[in-house]
């Protein structure tokens, strides 16, 4: 696929990826960076899709695979006590509180954690690598990044969970 077929399946079909963003969150800011993501990794492979239904498939997988991922992220969010992107207001009173208390929640559960483990995570969390270059760095298969990663997060999970 060229990039005048690509512009033109772009402009055919941004309301249908649109759709599919809002139906999941009903938040058009965060549909719009659902559909810029998409039509970037779109972008990517063009030179794979032969026809505009793979076009509009693959956008429709990719679009759900990013809101389900945006959806993770920001509940692993809220359970590590971090602001999500509907904050509660300024005049909320206890929500500076409940942060701290939060905070302190996820602190102890990440002092449980083994030093490879907290690595693994800080290395997701805070710098926001991806697997592979958490891979890269620990000296690791992308495989073993991933599954510590995902037991990690559920063990946070949990430890937090147990202390409400």
């Amino acid at each position: 696929m060229n990039a005048t077929q690509f512009s033109l399946f772009t402009r055919q079909h941004r309301e249908a990826l649109t759709r599919v963003a809002l139906n999941f969150f009903h938040d058009t800011e965060a549909a719009a960076d659902i559909v810029q993501e998409t039509l970037l990794r779109l972008w990517v492979v063009r030179a794979r899709l032969r026809t505009e239904a793979d076009f509009l498939a693959l956008g429709i997988r990719i679009a759900k695979n990013l809101c389900v991922n945006e959806w993770k992220r920001r509940q692993l969010h809220a359970v590590a006590g971090e602001p999500m992107p509907e904050t509660p207001s300024s005049t909320d009173t206890a929500a500076p509180l409940e942060e701290q208390e939060n905070q302190h929640r996820l602190h102890a559960a990440l002092a449980t954690l083994t030093s490879t483990e907290r690595r693994i995570f800080t290395l997701w969390r805070d710098e926001q690598l991806e697997v592979a270059q958490i891979a890269e760095i620990m000296g690791c298969l992308p495989t073993t990044v991933s599954n510590t990663l995902y037991r990690t997060k559920r063990k946070l999970f949990t430890l937090i969970q147990s202390t409400l």
